[in-house]
């Protein structure tokens, strides 16, 4: 055999192994799913829309919840502490027995976007937006997959002024970007298990 022959069918081998490779590799808008449980793993509420469990950083996908160090005002027209107050309710969720998660996607800062749920709680992102610790983000694309939307569990708690809607406060997507230096929680949070 020629060497030209021989290149010739190393060229296609290589063809034909990367068509192959590219129907298994997540490009572009492909989002990966993957189911991911604690299994002898800690789990530390972040603030009330992300959390680490054990290496892997988390965000719920649908939501946005206040910042740490979000504060607030309530119905009296008081601050509190609602970005504590939304850490704390996400980490009692995450307590709960049965914790799973499937991913969808990762952001542009290599955190998992997730819909969570336990054997109590079917999604823990909408039970966030039901009691009023977090705001419904829309549906949003993510990693080419339509995220949940929470609009009618955001109404309820509107109409019911539960939460961050009890009072006046600013999204917390604002909140960012006129706090950035206030952004890093501390790293005492309290663990879910």
């Amino acid at each position: 055999m020629t060497r030209n022959f021989i290149r010739t069918l190393l060229f296609f081998g290589f063809l034909i192994g990367l068509y192959f490779a590219i129907d298994y590799l997540p490009i572009g808008g492909q989002a990966e799913e993957d189911n991911i449980e604690p299994k002898g793993v800690a789990v530390r509420a972040i603030d009330g829309d992300s959390f680490r469990m054990g290496e892997d950083e988390l965000r719920l996908t649908g939501m946005d919840a206040p910042e740490y160090r979000q504060t607030c005002r309530d119905a009296a027209g008081g601050n509190w502490d609602c970005g504590k107050a939304a850490r704390n309710a996400l980490a009692a969720l995450l307590r709960e027995d049965g914790l799973s998660c499937t991913l969808s996607a990762r952001d542009n800062f290599g955190r998992g976007i997730a819909t969570c749920s336990t054997d109590r709680t079917y999604d823990i992102a909408e039970t966030m937006v039901h009691r009023g610790m977090a705001a419904a983000s829309g549906g949003n694309f993510a990693g080419g997959l339509m995220t949940p939307t929470y609009a009618d569990a955001e109404q309820k708690a509107k109409s019911a002024k539960r939460g961050i809607w009890q009072g006046e406060f600013t999204m917390p997507r604002q909140w960012r970007d006129a706090n950035p230096h206030k952004l890093t929680a501390p790293l005492n949070a309290p663990s879910a298990k």
